[in-house]
């Protein structure tokens, strides 16, 4: 995409967000969006319009002037992936990036920027998943997350065997409060391990929507094409930003689809208003983002 074009849909986006009054968050991302020949200039017209935005990226062109032009332009995070301990990630990403990860941690925070490691899980790392958490809280990381594979085919890892990896994962986050890292709930079926559990309960006479995934509510994704996708994860084309104005994407009947809960497999369960799972690993596991959550373990136990 020309810079012209991205301007366009910067503009079209904050129309839509004064009309709206919303407030705007971004994620830049990629590929390494530091690559992209008019990365700065889209940085600066983000901070002009006083937008919080965030880098989903990688290690490999940071380095400290780099994140301290970031962070004197508005960005706030800064995202890198981290996807088994050192051997596994090596030959899932690139060797070296294990440790350079690890490395510009410390560039970082000497910016000021919040660190974000996120794990992609599925069966052949799920078991280096808390050694991962632990090397990132003794290397200083600020925010540590993970999240299912929910590309084509599926992650292999069956609905009790992740309920026990949530279990495990809630006892390590609780044993590491306090040495400076933030633990991430991300993932959805959290809420239905914490419903399980008693440490969250459902108010009955609720009829909105509480948690979940954000799909159709709260975010979309803009390819470079200018295609809007209601969810980055999968196929879920809804309209495009040179063509269309924000504001008829979002309420859009294609848009609407999303936000039809009733629609999806999990409209009649009880917590279709906090959980709903996760539509793209769903997807990558049916090819059909309506279907119930393939990792959750409700009415299995």
């Amino acid at each position: 995409m020309d810079i012209k074009r991205c301007h366009a849909i910067i503009d079209n986006i904050a129309k839509f967000g004064r009309k709206r009054k919303l407030e705007m968050n971004f994620a830049l991302t990629g590929g390494d969006p530091l690559l992209f020949p008019f990365f700065w200039e889209v940085a600066k017209r983000l901070n002009e319009k006083k937008w919080e935005w965030i880098v989903l990226g990688n290690p490999f062109h940071l380095d400290l002037s780099v994140a301290l032009r970031l962070k004197e332009l508005g960005c706030t995070r800064y995202q890198m992936s981290i996807d088994g301990i050192k051997k596994t990630h090596d030959s899932i990403r690139k060797k070296g990036s294990f440790d350079s990860t690890l490395e510009k941690i410390k560039i970082l925070k000497e910016a000021g920027i919040i660190s974000l490691v996120m794990t992609t899980v599925f069966k052949e790392n799920i078991d280096e998943i808390p050694e991962v958490t632990r090397i990132c809280a003794d290397s200083g990381v600020d925010l540590i997350a993970f999240a299912r594979y929910g590309g084509n085919g599926q992650n292999g890892i069956s609905p009790m065997r992740y309920r026990k990896f949530l279990e495990e994962m809630h006892q390590l986050y609780l044993s590491l409060e306090g040495k400076g890292s933030n633990f991430s709930y991300k993932d959805h079926l959290w809420k239905l391990f914490f419903l399980e559990s008693g440490m969250a309960v459902i108010d009955e006479k609720n009829e909105e929507i509480v948690d979940g995934c954000h799909c159709g509510f709260g975010h979309l994704s803009i390819l470079p094409n200018g295609d809007v996708y209601a969810c980055r994860r999968f196929d879920s084309l809804v309209g495009n930003a040179l063509e269309n104005s924000m504001d008829n994407i979002f309420l859009s009947d294609k848009m609407e689809e999303y936000r039809n809960v009733d629609e999806m497999e999990c409209g009649s369960c009880e917590l279709k208003l906090y959980c709903r799972g996760c539509p793209a690993v769903s997807y990558g596991e049916y090819g059909d983002w309506k279907r119930k959550d393939p990792q959750c373990w409700k009415e299995l136990t």
